[in-house]
């Protein structure tokens, strides 16, 4: 028998909620408690309302007067119609998925100071608590860094010092890792589990991808497309029988249970799983992995770089780099955040010039093309996706390439309407793209360049916020570009992605490239070299190391 728990630190009764500017609900009859102690996992698939969730459960909404709300949300068996404004956030912290959208200050020391100035603290224990959560999130020493200079990691690790600093009895972590390279998500996790266990936080995470939380979360809450819940049991035993709602869902599993579908028990742990393998099931499943992508035949030189530098008035940002795009490959730039990564995309786009060297694009400089005459060449898909949209409807920012190109309106709207369909924004089109989920905001934003049939195409981070299912989309889309010999360029950090698609890779650090070649000699520099890039191997390699079964002796059989 269950032993009884102490009563709820949170606890959603009947909870719908809509945004105030639509007529359907973004959640819908959602009941679920979270205990003091919890390590839960929130999952669910892109616009299925988790971030809503998040803000709900910190007091964010409805507070501001955004949205309606109906039922019932209690903090610690108190109606939170009865706390005060802003009093719940002193228990109950977020980290967002963008960190920079919390800071409001300039150093870290500073930022950390911040939320305990408006607690009144006195001095001497406001240095205590911000020498002790530097100390807790492996930032010792970065007092005085600034902000805006560190990584997508470090950055994340000083939101969650703010909290830590604030005392905060609950941590909410929505889609942490969302732009943080591959090495920075295991310290964070590895992070979060220690002050786990150290002090008993409870910790609620909002992700559409369970990698990397497997082995310490207790339990599972999945929501659906239209934000109702449609699971809550312990990760074993939804695993174990329910494994088929995470992929209707589009959540994304680790490789090691992606493989063990079928099965009649799933183990969490990839070390167990593989070790009451036999032999010749390691065989069978490293012939599996081994990357099995088609290379195109590379013929002539789309765009070359030659020694290019780029700097702003206070950095170097890109040092001498040449560098040769050819038509019909796929290739990737990886390394740490700040290595310079997309200001070489924004460079090969035309969107910025270089400092020093020459840019040529089919054997003609670029600067002698028009912007018009490079945005019917090139397509390019920022980062931010905010940065992207043009019109105020989801239906027009889609078309809106093809309507540059006056292709005909009949044309136009078949493809545009098929797109939707593909995305999964049909009956979206009237929307306004910054009112879409992130998820959502990305799909939008990558199809918008991809539904222009471009030669050339420069993706920074296409993956970011994507579920499951948007990632085998972008997948499939990207290799039927492949098989039509167009050119891709993609900025990331998803390892797995690299190895699925990409021909070549550069490894780039410091402004300069550390490495260029084929994609299989990039996971040959090992373990150690990618970590200082900020690099893991992909999920499918490293679990291939991880049987001992020798290449040749698979192939041989």
């Amino acid at each position: 028998m269950a032993e009884p728990r102490n009563a709820p630190v949170i606890q959603f009764k009947e909870v719908t909620y809509r945004h105030a500017e639509e007529l359907a609900p973004v959640l819908s009859d959602l009941s679920f408690s979270i205990y003091d102690g919890d390590t839960v996992l929130l999952a669910g698939p892109s616009g299925a309302g988790k971030s809503t969730v998040t803000m709900l459960m910190n007091g964010i909404l409805p507070s501001n007067g955004s949205g309606v709300l109906e039922g019932k949300i209690e903090w610690f068996g108190t109606s939170s119609a009865k706390w005060k404004d802003g009093e719940i956030s002193k228990k109950i912290g977020v980290m967002f998925q963008d960190p920079e959208s919390q800071f409001c200050m300039t150093t870290v020391e500073e930022e950390i100071a911040f939320g305990l100035e408006n607690l009144h603290l006195p001095k001497k224990e406001m240095k205590e608590r911000i020498l002790l959560s530097l100390l807790q999130t492996g930032l010792e020493g970065f007092e005085k860094r600034t902000i805006q200079r560190l990584s997508g990691g470090q950055k994340q690790r000083v939101a969650l010092a703010c909290l830590l600093a604030m005392q905060t009895e609950i941590l909410l972590l929505d889609e942490p890792f969302a732009n943080i390279d591959p090495l920075s998500r295991i310290e964070l996790i590895t992070t979060l589990a220690h002050l786990k266990e150290n002090l008993g936080l409870t910790l609620i995470i909002i992700d559409h991808d369970l990698n990397g939380w497997t082995d310490w979360i207790n339990r599972v809450i999945l929501l659906d497309s239209k934000g109702k819940i449609t699971l809550d049991f312990p990760l074993e035993k939804a695993l174990n029988h329910r494994l088929s709602q995470f992929e209707a869902l589009t959540v994304s599993l680790p490789l090691h249970i992606e493989l063990q579908k079928g099965n009649s028990r799933i183990y969490l742990q990839e070390d167990k799983w593989i070790k009451q393998l036999t032999d010749s099931e390691r065989i069978r499943l490293v012939n599996m992995l081994n990357s099995g992508h088609r290379k195109n035949k590379i013929t002539a030189a789309l765009m070359e770089l030659r020694n290019i530098s780029f700097s702003t008035e206070n950095q170097q940002i890109l040092k001498k780099i040449t560098f040769t795009l050819f038509k019909g490959e796929t290739v990737a730039f990886c390394g740490h955040n700040g290595a310079g990564k997309s200001t070489l995309a924004l460079l090969l786009a035309g969107l910025y010039s270089p400092s020093g060297g020459e840019i040529l694009l089919k054997g003609s400089p670029i600067r002698t093309y028009t912007p018009k005459e490079i945005r019917r060449k090139i397509g390019y898909v920022f980062q931010n996706p905010e940065h992207q949209f043009v019109e105020h409807t989801v239906e027009d920012d889609l078309s809106f390439g093809l309507r540059i190109q006056k292709l005909p309106a009949n044309q136009i709207q078949q493809r545009t309407l098929a797109m939707l369909k593909a995305i999964r924004l049909d009956g979206f089109q009237n929307r306004h793209p910054l009112s879409l989920s992130q998820g959502q905001k990305r799909r939008l934003s990558v199809a918008s360049m991809t539904i222009d049939d471009l030669d050339i195409l420069l993706l920074d981070e296409p993956t970011y916020g994507q579920d499951a299912g948007s990632m085998k989309n972008l997948t499939e889309m990207l290799l039927e570009r492949k098989k039509q010999g167009k050119t891709t360029l993609l900025v990331t950090h998803d390892m797995e992605l690299i190895h699925s698609i990409c021909d070549r890779t550069l490894l780039l650090s410091n402004g300069t490239v550390q490495f260029e070649g084929a994609v299989e000699a990039l996971w040959e520099l090992g373990e150690d070299t990618l970590n200082r890039h900020g690099l893991t191997l992909p999920p499918s390699e490293k679990l291939r190391q991880s049987m001992g079964v020798n290449n040749h002796v698979a192939s041989l059989n």
